[in-house]
């Protein structure tokens, strides 16, 4: 029984490694234990709002709105999106034109900057970053957009991508 028990703990050590960042140097049972016990709940909080969003997102209750040239946002409807953006964004009242809705985040890719370990956004993004990077020496990586959404989503809209920053 405890070499099934001893199984899940190696599983979630990987994930408490992958997702929060944080190594595991010990070998036995009582250490393996005593590790996901000590990080189990804020594993749990992040994996569970990370499904929350993933789910918002891919059963298309976010979407992602093109309000003009630079600015896409992410929100719920068109109307939700234009309306954060002319509350959150200075002199958008004249910003706004040619918006729609970019209909598949699955074939538009993202590019980002890779970060540094002590980066306050790296946390979050690790797995992404290790998964779409191809070369260590590149200084950027490209993400598919509805990949990140699933992660960006917080449940309220926002600045998805912007080419000016």
């Amino acid at each position: 029984m405890n070499s099934v028990i001893e199984q899940s703990y190696d599983g979630q050590i990987k994930m408490i490694r992958d997702i929060l960042g944080v190594n595991f140097e010990g070998t036995t049972f009582e250490e393996k234990e005593q590790f996901v016990k000590l990080h189990r709940e804020e594993l749990n909080k992040i994996v569970a709002r990370e499904l929350d969003a993933t789910y918002e997102v891919f059963t298309n209750q976010v979407k992602v709105y093109c309000l003009n040239d630079c600015d896409w946002v992410a929100a719920r409807s068109m109307e939700e999106a234009i309306a954060w953006y002319r509350e959150n964004i200075e002199d958008s009242e004249d910003a706004i034109y040619d918006e729609h809705e970019v209909e598949d985040l699955t074939t538009f890719m993202i590019t980002l900057d890779k970060l540094s370990e002590d980066h306050e956004d790296f946390k979050h993004l690790r797995h992404l970053q290790r998964k779409y990077s191809a070369n260590e020496d590149d200084e950027t990586f490209k993400v598919p957009a509805s990949e990140l959404l699933a992660i960006e989503w917080q449940g309220k809209p926002c600045i998805f991508a912007s080419k000016e920053y």
